[in-house]
């Protein structure tokens, strides 16, 4: 056999091969080009599920203590606290919406106005209302450390209200808004069932009342105890 012609029977029956499994030699690990397309390897393809963890909706109710801080035109200020239960909703996956509401029972009162001090129990003097409302419309981030701990960061807008009535003096009563704040944290116990702490506070400069002495400034302050429940 004539060698002389070696390379070039080699060089035939290599290209002739690669046509036949429509493959080009020289694309490295062999990826195939059906119809000219090139694909790269599947070792060069990215996974980006663990990028974008799964969407999450948050349920949690607590209960705790609230109180808020007012201070009025004429320089009076007000401070008013007791139990409350709350509500709060997240949904989203790193970031969200959270939605979060409280419902309390006034208790006890401190007022400092203009040549009067009062330091009591609400009950006996506002005897026919005394309860107050939060609600919370925030963005969000969602932490997670691990497979048991979380913790939510949420700032956004907040609305409050209030009313004090009874027979003895004359009602008090106001709607604020203005900006709010609130931070999770969780215990997860398992894939669906929490524990959970939150806090709460908001600084409301805007009285929607119209009143003979409006509120200058709000500041609620609350903090609760409860279980959530996600899916």
């Amino acid at each position: 056999m004539n060698f002389r012609y070696a390379p070039l029977l080699f060089a035939v029956a290599t290209t002739a091969h690669a046509a036949a499994q429509d493959v080009d030699p020289a694309q490295p690990n062999g990826s195939v080009e059906p119809n000219g397309a090139s694909f790269a390897p599947a070792s060069a393809l990215v996974d980006s599920s663990e990028d974008s963890p799964p969407r999450v909706h948050a349920h949690g109710m607590g209960f705790g203590y609230r109180g808020f801080v007012m201070s009025a035109s004429d320089g009076s200020r007000y401070f008013l606290s007791g139990p409350t239960g709350s509500y709060s909703y997240f949904v989203g996956r790193r970031w969200g919406f959270l939605i979060a509401g409280e419902g309390s029972l006034l208790v006890s009162g401190r007022y400092e106005t203009v040549g009067r001090t009062f330091n009591q129990a609400l009950a006996p003097y506002y005897d026919e209302r005394r309860f107050a409302f939060d609600g919370y419309f925030l963005a969000a981030r969602r932490f997670t450390f691990g497979e048991t701990l979380a913790l939510t960061v949420g700032v956004g807008a907040h609305a409050q209200g209030f009313v004090l009535r009874g027979v003895k003096y004359l009602p008090v009563d106001g709607i604020s808004g203005g900006f709010g704040s609130l931070v999770k944290f969780e215990y997860l116990v398992n894939r669906v069932f929490s524990v959970q702490a939150t806090g709460a506070m908001a600084l409301d400069a805007i009285d929607f009342v119209r009143h003979e002495n409006p509120a200058q400034l709000s500041a609620p302050l609350s903090l609760t105890l409860g279980v959530g429940l996600r899916r």
